[in-house]
């Protein structure tokens, strides 16, 4: 940390500093200091205050708090900031400076750490490498770091200036610092010039993630103390400007970390291409409209929820006493709501959280306070204190703060008997039980809204609409559902393209299940209706396998580019299925691959049921996505925002019973990926033909899947991440397969997939569009022939057989690999 120097004359305003905006985020009389150790209550409650007023800089994607008052900031020995008393933190710092070490070959090497805290990270650097060292901050030590390594290292307890820049090193080491600089040009220059010509010396810079904290709307990781804000494309920006060649980019810790890879550039050298990672100034603008559209939302409900758990008398601990809880608190404005604040850094117990006056615990007087709750501040931690609370012998509510607060409920409360209807807008309310009763399972934040709508440019992909997964688990139903879903996002038109049909396994399974609903109620010459017919594939093969007509519903029905297989006697409607249309007298009701998408499953069954009363006979279809198949299989690629409901069995039953219809047959189907139901309208007197006989014993399984599924989800986007990671480390070329919404999802959210340079898809209508959210080109198979790929990872292991065959075709054999 270090007072930056001014610009020279010659340096055009930087596009770094404070813009004329108006502010996106603003709290006002916050501590100006989170990590301070404060000895008093009266201090805490006395302590300085200052004001954040958040800005973007359009042209650079910069953030910064031009509201900080920099003479208001203290960095002493009471700067108390240090995680190393996380085994999980100490763990990711060893694998960090390992990292590092093997990236800049720093073995028997010399370093320069700016900023270096209580020398953690150095002296591991130089443990770990046979290094020495040198280190600046104002706030380190000595006595803290009685390791045998710091004797190779001097430690200045002062700021980085100008007036270091004789220091000679072999590497310069910058972490959590930056944010801490107002003049961030000024500062990074300072460095390049400091480095001189000696263009071989890397520098290793690690800050927050500031597009995480917008996609997370987590407004507790925004503090005064940091003035500036980074995501990958603004810090690498940063870097060019200020004479550096960025050699690479990557986030860590749950994304919470962003790190930067540079070098010197010399005056002749070019500036060089940009990293996968970065993201465009327009990019991060919608990222920012979307947060300032949010966070007022989340805060309040935040302060509901904390209100009503006081209220109910319950016993709110927060656990981690850093800057996230004095964030938190003091943006929400609670204070008595939350009874203590628990840390397990020695050196904060029994002082006090500025502006809140809470005394920080040990864990060792949790078991005495005997909490209802407790709210983890950083969720990376959640296994962690898990333990802890179990060593203490402590049972309680575990939450986390990046939860959607709003589809929390207080334990051992339930809805009172006799409960009127909810708002049927109310998204932490179960869609088909309409209680809120419900668990919350997992969050995800900023995913595309449409998967599969197609865009012409990268430009116009990379900028899609984006919105939160906050599935949540409603016991009463066994349901899933997303309860951040807004219908008011969703709008389905000629752009959006989800036709599996031109894959011949799949071909196969559709014309297999037409006969079959053909042939086992008899349905011939007679009329069938197909809700979500898209362009009328699936309709036809029912047409055609029992000479019937057909009547089909799709507002994405596409006519100039239906396949000429599409035949005669079928009537396509361009719009989606509703009351009006139950007039239509059909024997035989299909409803494949819709039911997910609707916010009001309830009404658009009793519709359907509405529909089916012309004929005494009639059966009805329906074909969902496999919630049960996603939970046990951990096929954490089939979340996305256009599905609003994820179906298990259970769900299905329930949704039958309470809309009038029988379960005829139920079954897995498609690889188990698929949940195909047989219904008949129920008759009084005549039980369904597939009842479940062991309600209890399916009950409990599906809650044993769902109380895992979190944890299977984070191991599998962490595999995944480290597979791409170390593919681009060995320079190989990596594409997918399946340019569907498992393809979508798995580039949106794996982070290290930005490297990806295409997908592949053999539908015709998406090859020459672009991937929603990450921009990547969508390409026929033969185009792997000039990119010549060492790994192909294929987003549905059912059609490895075909995909397989056409590599074989186009004489290429990658590695083929399943994304499971």
């Amino acid at each position: 940390m270090s007072s930056s120097p001014s610009l020279s004359a010659d340096v055009p305003k930087s596009p770094f500093q404070a813009s004329d905006e108006d502010p996106f985020f603003s709290v006002h009389d916050v501590p100006v200091n989170s990590v301070l150790l404060v000895d008093s209550e009266d201090e805490a409650r006395t302590f300085p205050t200052g004001d954040i007023e958040l800005v973007l800089c359009k042209d650079s994607g910069f953030i910064t708090n031009r509201a900080f008052d920099a003479e208001s900031i203290q960095y002493t020995e009471k700067y108390e900031e240090t995680q190393g008393f996380s085994g999980t933190f100490n763990a990711f710092h060893r694998r960090l400076a390992q990292d590092v070490i093997d990236r800049f070959d720093l073995r028997n090497k010399h370093i320069l750490e700016i900023g270096c805290g209580k020398g953690e990270f150095l002296t591991l650097l130089c443990e770990m490498g046979d290094n020495t060292g040198i280190g600046f901050d104002p706030a380190y030590r000595p006595e803290r770091n009685q390791h045998p390594a710091a004797e190779r290292i001097t430690f200045v307890r002062d700021f980085y200036s100008e007036a270091c820049d004789n220091v000679d090193a072999d590497a310069v080491c910058c972490k959590m610092t930056l944010e801490h600089i107002p003049d961030v040009e000024g500062f990074v220059r300072m460095v390049r010039n400091g480095i001189g010509d000696q263009s071989h010396v890397p520098v290793f810079f690690q800050v927050p993630e500031m597009r995480r904290v917008l996609r997370d709307v987590a407004f507790w990781d925004i503090y005064h103390e940091h003035c500036s804000y980074f995501s990958p494309g603004s810090l690498a920006r940063l870097f060019r400007r200020a004479g550096f060649t960025v050699t690479d980019l990557w986030t860590d810790y749950d994304d919470q970390y962003l790190m930067i890879e540079a070098y010197p550039r010399l005056q002749e050298e070019r500036v060089g291409a940009s990293h996968p990672l970065e993201e465009s100034p327009a990019e991060i603008a919608s990222d920012v409209a979307r947060f300032a559209r949010k966070v007022k939302p989340r805060i309040r409900s935040w302060q509901t929820l904390l209100k009503e758990v006081s209220r109910e008398g319950q016993r709110v601990l927060i656990w981690g006493g850093g800057s996230k809880a004095v964030a938190f608190l003091t943006t929400l404005g609670l204070t008595d709501e939350v009874a203590g604040v628990v840390d397990v850094n020695p050196y904060k117990h029994d002082h006090f959280l500025p502006g809140t006056a809470h005394r920080v615990l040990s864990p060792d007087e949790v078991p005495m306070l005997d909490p209802d709750v407790v709210l983890i501040m950083n969720p990376i931690y959640r296994s962690e204190i898990e333990q802890q609370l179990t060593d203490l012998g402590v049972e309680t509510d575990i939450w986390h703060v990046d939860e959607d607060p709003s589809a929390r409920t207080l334990r051992q409360q339930s809805e009172p008997a006799g409960m009127p209807v909810v708002d049927a807008h109310d998204g932490s309310v179960c869609p088909i039980t309409k209680t809120r009763d419900t668990t919350p399972v997992l969050s995800i934040r900023e995913v595309p809204v449409l998967c599969n709508v197609l865009y012409d440019s990268r430009e116009d992909a990379m900028v899609a609409e984006r919105d939160d997964i906050d599935l949540v688990f409603s016991p009463a139903s066994g349901h899933l559902f997303n309860a951040a879903f807004d219908s008011t996002r969703i709008a389905y038109s000629q752009t959006y393209e989800n036709s599996l049909h031109h894959s011949p396994r799949f071909q196969a399974f559709a014309s297999e299940l037409a006969r079959r609903l053909v042939r086992t109620y008899d349905v011939r010459g007679e009329t069938v209706t197909d809700i979500g017919c898209g362009n009328g594939e699936f309709l036809t093969l029912m047409c055609e396998a029992g000479n019937n007509r057909g009547v089909g519903f799709d507002p994405s029905y596409d006519s100039e580019n239906v396949d000429p297989a599409v035949g005669r006697g079928i009537t396509i409607i361009p719009d989606e299925y509703r009351s009006a249309y139950a007039e239509i007298e059909a024997r035989l009701i299909t409803c494949r691959h819709v039911l997910e998408h609707i916010s009001e499953p309830l009404l658009f069954m009793r519709t359907i049921r509405q529909a089916s009363r012309w004929h005494s006979d009639t059966v009805v279809y329906l074909e969902v996505p496999n919630a049960d198949f996603m939970l046990r299989k951990g096929a954490i690629w089939d979340l996305i925002y256009e599905h609003v409901s994820y179906y298990t069995p259970q769900s299905i039953r329930e949704l039958a019973r309470q809309t009038g219809f029988d379960v005829l047959r139920m079954e897995e189907s498609f690889g188990g990926q698929y949940l195909s139901v047989d219904l008949r309208p129920a008759v009084s007197g005549l039980p369904p033909e597939q009842p479940d006989t062991d309600v209890a014993g399916h009950e409990r399984v599906l809650r044993n899947r769902v109380d895992g599924f979190s944890k299977r989800y984070h191991e599998k986007h962490d595999r995944w991440s480290k597979t791409l990671s170390q593919a681009a480390q060995k320079g190989e070329t990596v594409v997918l397969w399946g340019a569907g919404s498992k393809g979508v999802t798995f580039l949106n959210a794996v982070p290290a997939a930005r490297a990806v340079p295409a997908i592949v898809d053999i539908n015709p209508s998406k090859q020459g569009r672009f991937v929603a959210g990450t921009g990547q080109p969508i390409v026929a198979p033969e185009a792997l022939v000039e990119l010549q790929p060492d790994l192909v990872v294929l987003m549905n292991g059912l059609y490895r057989d075909e995909v397989s065959d056409m590599l074989d075709a186009l004489d290429l054999s990658p590695h083929l690999v399943t994304a499971t």
